[in-house]
Order: C-alpha cells, then sequence, then structure tokens
C-alpha cells in the first residue's frame, strides 16, 4: 500500500491545535470584554457620591408629610 505524505500525518494534529488555540482567545477576550456576566458575579458596581449632583435641602420637603415620616422611620431604627 502506498504511504500518505508525512503533512497528512501533521494534519489532524495541527487541526486540533488551531481549534484550542481560537478557543482560549475566544475565551480570553470574552473575559477582557466585561460583558461577561458569570466572571463579573458579586463585583462592586458602587458610584461615588457626587455633592452637586442633587441638592435637596430640607426646605424642599417642608410640609411633605410622607419625607417627614419616612425619616423618623430611620431615625427610629
Amino acid at each position: 500500500p502506498p504511504q500518505a505524505p508525512w503533512w497528512m500525518a501533521l494534519l489532524p494534529n495541527l487541526l486540533f491545535i488551531v481549534v484550542l488555540a481560537i478557543f482560549w482567545l475566544f475565551i480570553m477576550n470574552q473575559m477582557q470584554g466585561g460583558n461577561n456576566r458569570a466572571m463579573s458575579f458579586g463585583k462592586s458596581k458602587a458610584r461615588l457620591h457626587h455633592e452637586d449632583k442633587r441638592k435637596v435641602t430640607f426646605d424642599h420637603v417642608a410640609g411633605v408629610d410622607e419625607a417627614k415620616q419616612e425619616l423618623v422611620e430611620i431615625v427610629d431604627f
């Protein structure tokens, strides 16, 4: 029987290595993308509080009974 060329014997191994490398690059790209929710589970999404963003004073809520009741509940807690 005639023998196959040497590169035909390497072809399945090379194909496996190429597929594995593409899969590895895809996984690494997904991890760095930030859109992968499974890898970012439990990470804090805390934001800094900016003083100039909201300026609600007691004068703004004066006379609003609901705001007063909520504040009383917080103080009682």
